[in-house]
C-alpha cells in the first residue's frame, strides 16, 4: 500500500505483473484518485477479505482500496455474535470510504489506525487500533482456482457490465467455489446500485484473530450467510482482488425500485426483496 510502484494506471492482472508474488504485486499498487472507468459511477480498486466468519460467531471483513474516486483507504469491519456491525476506517474520511455505502446498516463508523503487513508471498497481518485487533492469515490458490483467475483477470472491462457474465460468475462462485448464494450486482444500504468485479480470488488456508485480547476462534464457512443490512456476504472466507462500482441513486428515484440497465436486465431483478449477496467499498 505504501511502497513505491508502477504508474497509477496499472491493471490488477497477471499480464502486468509477470512473475511477481501476490504480496509484491499488491504492495506495488500506487495510491491514486482516479475517475471511474464507468461513467456515472463511483469506483474502488484494490483487494480484501470478502468476509471471514469465526467459530465464536464474530465476523471480520477487510477492504484495502489504494485507487478510487475519493481517497486511498483501508477498512476493517467487525460484526459481533449478536449481529452488530462497526466499520473502522484508515483514510481521509469515513464519508469517502466503506461507510459511504454500508454505514447506514452499521451501529458505528470510526476512524482507526490500520496497518497491513505482508509477511510472506501469500501471508499477511492486519492490526487495527481501535478496536485492538491483530489478524493474521495465509492464502492459497489451488490449480483449478488459478485457471479460473487467469481467465477472469483477462476479461475486457466492458465485459463486466454484462448481466449474463455476472450471472455466470455468481454461479461459479456458488457452485464451484462453494461460497454460498453469491450476487455481484444489487442495492447496498446507502441506496447506491453496486457491481462487484472480482478479477481474482484466493482461499484462506489458515487464519487467526484476536480482538481486544479475545481469541475469535477458527475461521469457518457460515451455515447462514452474514448480512449487513439487506446485503448478504459470502459464507466462505475468501480473499479477492478487483474493482467495485457504485452508481448513486438519482434525485427523485425510489431507491429500491431504481432501474439501471444492469438492474433492469438482471436475472435476479425479480428477487429484489431478498438480501443482496454482495459487499465492497
Amino acid at each position: 500500500m505504501r511502497g513505491p510502484g508502477p504508474v497509477a494506471g496499472q491493471k490488477l492482472d497477471r499480464k502486468s505483473v509477470g512473475t511477481l508474488s501476490l504480496a509484491q504485486e499488491l504492495q506495488s499498487l500506487t495510491p491514486a484518485v482516479q475517475p471511474s472507468p464507468w461513467p456515472g459511477y463511483e469506483w474502488v480498486e484494490g483487494f480484501g477479505v470478502m468476509a471471514m466468519p469465526f467459530t465464536s460467531g464474530h465476523v471480520l471483513v477487510l477492504r484495502a482500496f489504494p485507487r478510487n474516486s475519493f481517497a486511498p483507504y483501508k477498512s476493517v469491519w467487525h460484526r459481533t455474535p449478536e449481529g452488530s456491525w462497526t466499520i473502522f476506517v484508515d483514510g481521509a474520511s469515513t464519508e469517502t470510504a466503506c461507510p459511504r455505502y454500508f454505514g447506514a446498516a452499521a451501529k458505528d463508523s470510526r476512524s482507526a489506525r490500520i496497518d497491513l503487513t505482508w509477511t510472506g508471498p501469500m501471508d499477511f497481518e492486519v492490526t487495527a487500533e481501535p478496536p485492538g485487533l491483530r489478524w493474521t492469515m495465509s492464502l492459497t490458490e489451488p490449480a483449478y482456482l488459478r485457471a479460473l483467475n487467469a481467465a477472469s483477470s483477462r476479461l475486457p472491462e466492458a465485459a463486466w457490465r454484462s448481466p449474463v457474465l455476472l450471472r455466470g460468475m455468481e454461479l461459479m462462485a456458488s457452485v464451484v467455489l462453494g461460497m454460498g448464494d453469491v450476487q455481484l450486482a444489487g442495492r447496498v444500504p446507502s441506496g447506491h446500485w453496486a457491481t462487484l468485479t472480482p478479477r481474482r480470488m484466493y482461499f484462506v488456508r489458515s487464519a487467526h484473530a484476536e480482538l481486544a485480547g479475545l481469541d475469535l476462534g477458527s475461521p469457518v464457512k457460515a451455515t447462514t450467510p452474514p448480512t449487513i443490512g439487506a446485503t448478504r456476504l459470502p459464507s466462505k472466507p475468501a480473499f479477492a482482488v478487483g474493482r467495485a462500482y457504485f452508481r448513486p441513486a438519482r434525485p427523485g428515484e425510489p431507491g429500491a425500485d431504481e432501474s439501471s440497465h444492469l438492474e433492469r436486465d438482471s436475472p435476479r431483478a425479480a428477487a429484489s426483496t431478498q438480501p443482496n449477496g454482495l459487499a465492497a467499498g
